[in-house]
């Protein structure tokens, strides 16, 4: 975001603020005469008309941006103070009288030019803040880094937490037990400071994983541990983990039409538990699933638009494809270990029959359910020409206790997977009758 950048960007300046009449004290008791005094109770009064708060020292407030509030109604404002030649971090907490419980004024070490931006309230109640360091004392400085700060909601005490020498983020993403800082597109763009970097820390203060590239929750989110967890929304489950981007799977529940919605999520054993509750022109219908929080397979659904009412070909018949590729299923052997694993080799024959069209062979992918990929085919694929054929094997696996449902021949390699879905080949992966 650009007002991370400039030194100056605030909600408002104080050195600006003009007088406002009566406010926390009586106008008559700051006629003292001196012009400095007269100045602070002037800024202070037009801070209290603008956020209920009472500020402290109000000479020495160089930056103050707009009011945080938490979700007990405390207010909090933030900034940067003047402390001698240096602009120094503030950040100050308020009671629902707009009395002040704490004030943090410090930076961290060897650092001149610092101030508070981006304030979020953590799950444990405490409030992170960045603490933004800048080159220079300039109205246009640029922020070169940037310390995740903790502060305590008791006394104000600070956790400034160094990522990189040179760190910088525009926005942080609150979980229960941890958050994730990350910078968008158009931050990295107009600061030459800032560069990719994501960092997900606990409540308490410890770097869990700092890299440049990482699967961010979304919407309702569950936690497995530090790095695994599953989310929901309408449109989508997923499961994802921060430190393995690989480490995923996704399922699409097919809801109906409705006007709200909530979804739910919880653990049982090594199963998640995704609930849907939709509020229809009926009423409010419940859909629940069990899904293998391994594999992403549909243990139980009682959503009726899940129902597997693709039509099922059968092995050793030759059929056309879309791409008008002539393709033969001649078995599929389901192999146990017996130690967790399950293969399934697939034994297929690809033919082309046109006269004239040159049909660059298609891929073989296993599913766990309606609209949940499993495992796909790799390797080299050529193109047919007319009169050509290829037979050709494949083996998938997955784990034992999360058996693929049908395999599909996918006969384009770009394009939406829904659609290839609708009109594609399929097999029952379990049944070679």
């Amino acid at each position: 975001m650009k007002k991370l950048l400039p030194y100056s960007t605030v909600f408002f300046l104080v050195f600006c603020l003009c007088s406002c009449g009566k406010g926390i004290v009586e106008q008559g008791e700051s006629e003292s005469g001196n012009q400095a005094t007269d100045e602070a109770y002037q800024k202070a009064q037009e801070i209290y008309r603008l956020t209920g708060c009472k500020v402290i020292n109000a000479q020495t407030i160089n930056t103050l941006n707009e009011v945080f509030i938490d979700s007990k109604g405390y207010k909090y404002l933030y900034g940067a103070r003047n402390a001698g030649i240096n602009k120094v971090f503030w950040f100050s907490k308020y009671d629902l009288k707009g009395d002040l419980i704490w004030e943090n004024n410090t930076h961290p070490e060897n650092e001149n030019y610092s101030w508070a931006y981006l304030p979020k309230e953590l799950s444990n109640g405490n409030i992170v803040v960045g603490c933004v360091v800048g080159e220079d004392d300039s109205p246009t400085s640029m922020a070169k880094t940037m310390f995740p700060t903790i502060l305590s909601q008791d006394d104000g005490s600070a956790i400034f937490i160094k990522v990189l020498d040179r760190y910088l983020y525009s926005y942080i993403n609150v979980y229960d037990n941890c958050f994730i800082c990350g910078i968008d597109k158009e931050e990295i763009d107009l600061n030459p400071n800032a560069t990719l970097w994501f960092s997900q820390i606990s409540n308490n203060g410890n770097i869990i994983q700092s890299k440049r590239e990482m699967e961010l929750p979304y919407g309702n989110t569950i936690w497995k541990d530090e790095t695994n967890f599953v989310s929901a929304n309408n449109a989508i489950i997923t499961k994802g983990n921060t430190a393995d981007i690989t480490k995923t799977w996704k399922f699409y529940p097919q809801l109906p039409y409705y006007n709200s919605y909530s979804s739910h999520l919880s653990f049982e054993e090594d199963n998640i538990i995704a609930s849907y509750d939709l509020t229809t022109v009926d009423g409010v219908v419940k859909y629940t699933y069990k899904i293998l929080y391994n594999t992403g397979r549909v243990i139980e659904s009682n959503n009726p638009n899940d129902e597997d009412k693709f039509d099922y070909l059968d092995f050793g018949k030759e059929y056309l494809a879309p791409d008008n590729m002539t393709v033969t299923m001649n078995s599929i052997d389901i192999i146990n270990n017996n130690q967790g694993t399950t293969y399934y080799k697939i034994d297929y024959t690809l033919k082309n029959n046109t006269k004239s069209d040159i049909i660059p062979e298609g891929s073989f992918e296993a599913y766990y359910n309606l609209f949940t990929k499993g495992d796909f085919q790799t390797g080299f694929f050529n193109d047919l020409f007319p009169g050509e054929s290829r037979m050709r094997t494949y083996t998938f696996k997955t784990l034992s206790n999360a058996p693929f449902m049908f395999i599909q021949y996918k006969h384009e390699w770009n394009g939406s997977e829904s659609e290839i879905l609708k009109t594609s080949l399929k097999w029952k992966a379990d049944s070679n009758e």
